[in-house]
């Protein structure tokens, strides 16, 4: 589990320093085709984090309640 969050922290500071702070540059300068770009690769970091996060939550609930 803390291997997953430390994955997960990595991933949100990865995606808050590269592709948000694109996306609000490509904002501010009024270029939506690079600021499109910008928010579908925040997509997909925000999208591996929520499955990471929901793995974690299986395997420590199966541990629980599995055997």
């Amino acid at each position: 589990m803390h291997l997953t969050a430390l994955i997960m922290a990595g991933i949100f500071v990865a995606l808050f320093t590269g592709p948000w702070k694109e996306f609000r540059a490509a904002q501010a300068a009024g270029d939506r085709a690079r600021a499109a770009q910008a928010m579908d690769r925040v997509r997909q970091l925000v999208s591996m984090n929520l499955v990471l996060g929901l793995l974690t939550v299986a395997v420590a609930a199966w541990g629980r309640f599995g055997g």
